[in-house]
């Protein structure tokens, strides 16, 4: 299952879907420069909800974080350089969603995950 990753086109004000996959990564070149927060939105099949991981990258193509979901109520969140560092230089943490918590969007099809990202967290 395709997982899909926004593109926002800023003149005409709508997103526009990549998919990607395991086996066919999506990089998506962004600039928040201007920005106070990040947001990143990940759509996915509401049948077969699939797992995925998202890495967040400073500039340079340096890591930053990632936030991986491995299902509709399981993920962890991980920051490099945070806390103790002490799981790949970095604070890992892991968090539980309530069953029934992630809706289906309108069409019955779909979920849209909001990822946001500030200076100071994920």
């Amino acid at each position: 299952t395709d997982l899909a990753l926004p593109n926002f086109d800023l003149e005409l004000g709508s997103l526009k879907w990549k998919p990607f996959s395991v086996n066919n990564r999506a990089v998506v070149a962004t600039n928040f420069s201007n920005e106070v927060m990040e947001r990143f939105y990940v759509k996915e099949s509401c049948k077969n909800f699939a797992w995925f991981k998202l890495f967040l990258r400073r500039e340079g193509d340096q890591p930053a974080a990632h936030v991986e979901i491995y299902s509709k109520v399981k993920g962890n969140i991980y920051c490099n350089g945070a806390g103790a560092a002490n799981w790949w230089g970095g604070e890992k943490t892991d968090f539980k969603m309530a069953e029934g918590a992630m809706k289906c969007d309108s069409d019955g099809q779909s979920i849209i995950l909001l990822v946001e990202k500030t200076a100071d967290r994920v």
